[in-house]
């Protein structure tokens, strides 16, 4: 589902120090996180990817429970 790529400087390909794409390809959903390595450890973008991918479930599990009252962290992160 997700996958992590380094850039070890900017390219035409990452416009921001973190960049988050997501595409549909019509059977799944495929997303990556692009970042600069020199900015990022892997393990840092490795809980962002956690954190995204636990929000997503969440929210599309339980859509009438408000922000306020869900637990948004993985259990590994609590």
């Amino acid at each position: 589902f997700f996958s992590l790529q380094n850039e070890n400087g900017y390219s035409e390909s990452i416009h921001t120090d973190l960049d988050l794409w997501i595409k549909n390809n019509g059977t799944k959903i495929d997303g990556a996180f692009k970042y600069r390595k020199d900015l990022f450890k892997p393990i840092s973008i490795q809980r962002f990817c956690e954190c995204f991918l636990n929000l997503i479930e969440n929210l599309s599990d339980e859509v009438n429970i408000p922000l306020n009252q869900r637990n948004l962290l993985p259990p590994n992160q609590i």
